[in-house]
């Protein structure tokens, strides 16, 4: 699992990288200052990357099984949860993406995924954290 979860970040991320259009094309030889601006990593690109791989990371996973990014499925929305909680839980929720947990959303049980490592698991709560709507 663990090795298709890889695979598929990569094969992500190659895509991505392949299909993505230039941000500006130069229309003389020199470089002007707006150019250097638009060159320059942004914290959109550095979200884009941790986006495309906590998706990659939740591909991997059953986590579309009982979640949906905007509606409630079998558990709540990620939105509903990004509206719930802050960065400063991120730890708590990682964890119970790990642990499993019950009683939150009501009395069905979120199952443990022991496979996804904390590491992981934060990048999966910092995307979801960042679907707050209010």
């Amino acid at each position: 699992m663990k090795k298709i979860s890889i695979a598929l970040f990569f094969v992500t991320v190659f895509v991505t990288s392949c299909s993505k259009k230039p941000d500006f094309v130069p229309t003389s030889s020199t470089t002007t200052e707006t150019e250097k601006v638009i060159e320059e990593p942004t914290e959109t690109t550095t979200s884009s990357d941790d986006s495309n791989k906590a998706l990659a990371i939740m591909n991997g996973s059953d986590c579309f099984a009982c979640h949906k990014e905007d509606a409630k499925l079998l558990g709540p929305s990620w939105q509903e949860i990004a509206n719930k909680y802050t960065t400063a839980d991120a730890q708590t929720l990682a964890t119970h993406i790990i642990d499993g947990s019950t009683g939150i959303w009501g009395e069905l049980q979120m199952t443990p995924h022991a496979n996804i490592s904390n590491d992981d698991a934060l990048t999966m709560v910092e995307y979801i954290l960042t679907l707050k709507t209010n």
